[in-house]
């Protein structure tokens, strides 16, 4: 689009092309168009005349859409925010072109809401997009991915080192104690060492000064979302390191996305392996 600003219209547009997410969901259950959505939003939308920018900034309408979003997630009780809340709180935004969009399409609130709330309660097993808590080995993953980090000399913990803290939490365990990701790559045939290895190259080129706090980046958190979402709709009431996976694998501007479609770890198979692993349990 050429704008110099991300703003609400930016965001719907990333809600529609994500065709599985939640929010995708709730639109399909209200009977909603996303292509005529798409159409809408292409001839309302102005064009920007500028290139796209290094450091492109939300504009006030999004900024608001995002604490919205926070609202409407602490409204129905979910410590997350995920592409439903952001949905919400585009409905809610008027004053944005996004806002007027779902207006004109007859996307209001109030259903929009049931739909949301339905979603999670038909999951049967938690909320959807957010089961209730990270298993205690996903927590691990987390910690010692900011040992990694720290070892890396990196400031910051980031998609390579979440990858490098979901096999190491598997060094000293055999095949039968492993953790669910970590056994799902040894079904595909991937070794811990492949992985390690190739991370440890490409993440030695990009070295920084350590600081005093460590905190995840934008695509980790990202990362940490998507696991989330993942969980939610496998209708998992906890967040794996299975679900960490997923997450790391449909990051493909993170150095882990990199690297797992290098080594040939796609999406489709890894869920599929997931499903086996639970239907033999």
């Amino acid at each position: 689009m050429g704008h110099a600003e991300v703003s609400t219209e930016h965001l719907l547009l990333g809600i529609l092309k994500d065709e599985v997410c939640v929010a995708a969901h709730v639109l399909t259950r209200m009977g909603i168009d996303t292509t005529q959505m798409r159409t809408e939003l292409d001839r309302v939308s102005l064009r920007g005349r500028g290139g796209m920018g290094r450091d492109m900034q939300l504009t006030p309408q999004a900024k608001r859409v995002i604490d919205l979003a926070y609202a409407e997630a602490r409204r129905i009780s979910n410590n997350y925010i995920g592409t439903e809340h952001l949905l919400l709180a585009l409905i809610r935004g008027k004053d944005g072109v996004a806002g007027q969009v779902l207006e004109k399409m007859g996307v209001g609130l109030d259903r929009a809401r049931a739909e949301v709330l339905a979603l999670q309660e038909n999951s049967g097993r938690g909320t959807v997009g957010e089961p209730g808590r990270f298993t205690q080995r996903a927590r691990n993953v987390i910690f010692y991915a900011q040992e990694e980090a720290g070892l890396l000399g990196q400031t910051e913990i980031s998609t390579e080192h979440l990858l490098l803290g979901l096999i190491r939490d598997d060094d000293d365990a055999k095949y039968s104690r492993c953790n669910v990701a970590t056994h799902l790559l040894i079904r595909m045939g991937v070794t811990v060492s492949d992985i390690r290895t190739a991370v440890d190259w490409r993440a030695a080129c990009d070295t920084k000064t350590m600081g005093t706090e460590i905190v995840l980046t934008k695509s980790a958190q990202w990362v940490r979302d998507l696991a989330a979402e993942e969980a939610g709709l496998l209708h998992h009431d906890y967040v794996g390191t299975e679900h960490l996976l997923l997450g790391l694998i449909q990051d493909r501007q993170g150095l882990a996305g990199q690297v797992l479609a290098n080594i040939g770890v796609d999406l489709t198979r890894t869920r599929q392996e997931i499903q086996n692993l639970t239907e033999s349990e």
